[in-house]
């Protein structure tokens, strides 16, 4: 099954047969930008709208759930932890934090502003990036910020994290970083993509006793 919002205002389900599921999805009222995400048991998709909620929904029937106000746009991804909980940013540099039910347990302001998706990790680690050049790192269970890296550039891609743990992010400063699990305030490596001379694609090799490796290697 394949989860999308539209411009059209409304959230769509499509099978492998490219039919539509739902016979009448519900409508926000304004664009879908946010890409839904499932719940781990697949039964409750959650999206975001330019209508300034958050969207519970039921995977298998199109209806709403719950909503939530997020008093600014919600245009990335929402990201689930270990236990359900649901992370969400929006346009005014918010991290919220809700529970299953769409009840509220925190918020952490790490503006200006957020245009990256975030990523959770087994440990209940959120990671997201800022427009003002860091990558943050804030523990699920309350919001505390455990640590915070400085890029040279706005942080607009979403972290992604390995089998091993290892958070990797790019930079508009033209380099892509690596942390280690569990020391991630700590550079491990940086492979600068810039557009200048030969381009190399970049990949992941190794972790190797918690220093995390970046290779490359020419086309």
């Amino acid at each position: 099954m394949i989860y999308v919002g539209s411009d059209d205002s409304k959230p769509y389900a499509v099978d492998s047969s490219v039919a539509a599921v739902w016979p009448q999805p519900f409508d926000t009222g304004a664009d879908i930008d946010s890409s839904p995400a499932l719940s781990d048991d697949g039964t409750v998709g959650y999206v975001g709208s330019d209508d300034e909620h958050l969207y519970a929904v039921d995977a298998a029937a199109g209806t709403e759930i719950w909503s939530f106000d997020m008093n600014s746009d919600v245009e990335v991804a929402p990201a689930i932890g270990p236990k359900g909980t649901i992370f969400i940013t929006d346009e005014q540099g918010d991290v919220v934090a809700l529970s299953p039910a769409g009840n509220f347990l925190w918020k952490r302001d790490i503006g200006p502003d957020v245009f990256s998706s975030l990523a959770v990790d087994a440990n209940n680690v959120v990671f997201v990036g800022t427009d003002d050049n860091r990558v943050y790192a804030l523990y699920g269970a309350n919001g505390y910020i455990v640590w915070s890296f400085k890029t040279g550039g706005g942080v607009k891609s979403s972290p992604a994290i390995g089998r091993d743990g290892m958070v990797v992010v790019g930079s508009d400063d033209d380099n892509v970083y690596a942390f280690a699990p569990g020391q991630a305030k700590h550079l491990t490596c940086a492979y600068h993509s810039g557009t200048r001379g030969p381009q190399y694609p970049w990949f992941v090799l190794a972790t190797l006793f918690g220093v995390a490796a970046l290779r490359r290697r020419p086309r």
